[in-house]
């Protein structure tokens, strides 16, 4: 009988081995598994010759073929790893044998999804990726390009560092800068997606920034306490704040200020939460922008309880971290209802009557 082999593993085998028989043998093509037992080749050859005509002819029980549905890629680079690992390959070398080694010398393209094995004359090396990402960086920052772009050109470095397994300082500069321009744009997916690879190549020693990206994870729950779809925020900030006292870079400044404002947000204390808003340093203000209105409204909600019979707008400017009283008085003609001004002071909120609720074209959309 012919015997198929993945070419992957030819020479796998010990040439003794491969004489047998016995040998299971995996046609990764069709799905199929055939399988023979060496003694029963002369049950076989007895069979055939009995049976020439064709009639009465009897399968031989002894010999057994498997058929399977096809099988998807992971399940077969699961099955190749494993035989290699069987045949006494180390685990990182079973791996290296199928690691893509891009030969591609485009410095310059973009992002599509792989739907097959990558093709090492499509993928680009490691110096010519440096390239790349210094061109596409340097484009974004003269204001040449859109976006989009810059989102396709990162996306398809990391895909070509991805299938090359390179894990390194370059790595780790790829997808911060991709999460700080996303962090920018507010495209919160990519940005997510790079916080979770930046962990996974912080948590194998791989020098970055660190503390600054801890920092916006900080702010990032802080975020989702005011989205609506997310039901685990007290559970997933219990967890954070268990883990952060196991992080050397808990006491580095950004970590901490990021810290306080987690703390003065759930403890509902405004005042300090926006004294401490102005001085956020990095991207961290992107952050706490996207729910920046919604703590301004729950602020007012307690100042017109508080204050009575009136509230000064200059006391509103300062309390929330207006730029100016004209800012103020815009935000709270925006969300004010049933707001009413002193007919003496038209700088003075009437309490009363004076009532404030939070409205966005965009709600539900925040995360």
């Amino acid at each position: 009988m012919k015997r198929e082999r993945a070419s992957r593993f030819e020479g796998f085998l010990s040439k003794e081995e491969e004489e047998e028989d016995n040998v299971l043998f995996i046609d990764f093509g069709n799905g199929k598994k055939k399988g023979k037992n060496n003694n029963n080749k002369n049950n076989n050859k007895k069979q055939k010759k009995g049976n020439k005509g064709g009639k009465n002819k009897k399968k031989n029980k002894n010999v057994k073929t498997y058929t399977y549905e096809p099988m998807s890629r992971d399940m077969k680079d699961k099955m190749q790893i494993q035989q290699c690992l069987d045949y006494g390959y180390d685990q990182e070398d079973a791996w290296d044998l199928f690691t893509v080694k891009g030969v591609c010398q485009v410095v310059e393209k973009s992002f599509f999804r792989l739907t097959s094995a990558p093709d090492p004359n499509e993928v680009r090396p490691l110096n010519i990726l440096q390239r790349a990402f210094r061109e596409v960086i340097r484009k974004w920052e003269r204001g040449e390009v859109e976006y989009e772009y810059v989102w396709s050109q990162l996306k398809a470095i990391r895909m070509d560092l991805r299938v090359q397994r390179i894990k390194n300082s370059f790595t780790v500069e790829v997808y911060e800068s991709h999460g700080r321009i996303a962090l920018t744009e507010d495209d919160m997916n990519e940005f997510n997606q790079c916080q979770t690879v930046l962990k996974e190549l912080y948590g194998e020693g791989i020098v970055g920034n660190e503390a600054e990206f801890l920092a916006y994870k900080l702010l990032y729950f802080v975020t989702l306490r005011y989205n609506a779809q997310y039901q685990s925020g007290s559970k997933d900030t219990t967890f954070i704040l268990k883990e952060l006292s196991r992080v050397p870079i808990f006491h580095d400044d950004c970590v901490q200020h990021a810290f306080r404002l987690m703390m003065y947000q759930m403890n509902e204390d405004y005042h300090n939460f926006f004294i401490l808003y102005p001085s956020t340093p990095h991207l961290g203000k992107h952050l706490i922008d996207r729910i920046r209105d919604r703590i301004r409204v729950s602020s007012l909600q307690k100042m017109v309880k508080t204050f009575k019979p009136t509230l000064p707008i200059s006391h509103v400017t300062r309390e929330l971290a207006f730029e100016s009283e004209e800012e103020c008085l815009e935000f709270l003609t925006t969300y004010g209802t049933n707001l009413a001004f002193d007919p003496t002071d038209n700088t003075l909120i009437i309490t009363k009557t004076s009532t404030f609720r939070y409205q966005s074209q965009q709600e539900g959309s925040l995360i």
